[in-house]
C-alpha cells in the first residue's frame, strides 16, 4: 500500500510557457462563442489511505492530474479546485468561469474543521474574491464522470506503481 510520505505535498501551477501557449486557444475559442457563456472547468479527487489523485477536465483550459499526500477526501477536492483555479489564474482566463464539482461541501464552501481544511477554505476564499467571474457549482456525481474517470485512474496507476506490480 502506498504511504503518506511517497507522494507530494503541493502542487504547482503547470509552467507558465504552457499555460501562455492554452490562453490563445482558449481565447480564440471564447471569442468564437461572444464570451457569453462560462468556461467550464470539472474538478474531482480520488482518496484513499493519504494520498489522492486529482483531475480537472475542460475543453478549452484543458486536462490535468496530480497526485498529493492528503488526510481525506475533503481535502483531496479542495487540493483538485485548486490546482484548477491557479492554473486558470496563470493562464489569465477573462470572463465567467465555472468550476464543477460533485462534493456539496466545498461547494458550498461548508468545510473547514480541521487546521488543514480551514487553510485551503481560505485559499479557495481568496481566489474566488480575486475572481468576481468566477463561480462554483455543484454537479451529481454521475455527471462529473469526466473528471472522476482520470482521478481514479491516477490514484489506481500510483497503487500500482507503489505496490510494484
Amino acid at each position: 500500500m502506498t504511504s503518506k510520505g511517497d507522494a507530494p505535498k503541493t502542487i504547482e501551477a503547470l509552467d507558465a510557457d504552457v499555460l501562455r501557449a492554452r490562453r490563445s486557444v482558449i481565447l480564440a475559442k471564447r471569442r468564437a462563442r461572444k464570451l457569453a457563456k462560462p468556461l467550464y472547468i470539472n474538478t474531482k479527487a480520488a482518496w484513499q489511505g493519504g494520498v489522492a489523485g486529482l483531475a480537472y477536465v475542460s475543453a478549452s483550459l484543458g486536462d490535468r492530474t496530480a497526485l498529493v499526500a492528503c488526510g481525506g477526501q475533503t481535502e483531496a477536492e479542495h487540493h483538485a479546485l485548486l490546482m484548477a483555479m491557479v492554473d486558470a489564474e496563470e493562464c489569465e482566463l477573462p470572463g465567467n468561469i465555472e468550476f464543477r464539482l460533485d462534493s456539496g461541501t466545498l461547494a458550498d464552501l461548508d468545510a473547514g474543521r480541521t487546521p488543514e481544511l480551514v487553510e485551503l477554505r481560505k485559499r479557495v476564499i481568496d481566489m474566488l474574491a480575486r475572481h468576481p467571474a468566477w463561480r462554483l457549482e455543484w454537479v451529481e456525481r454521475r455527471r462529473n464522470w469526466i473528471a472522476s474517470a482520470p482521478a481514479r485512474r491516477t490514484l489506481s496507476q500510483w497503487e500500482n506503481h507503489a505496490d510494484g506490480s
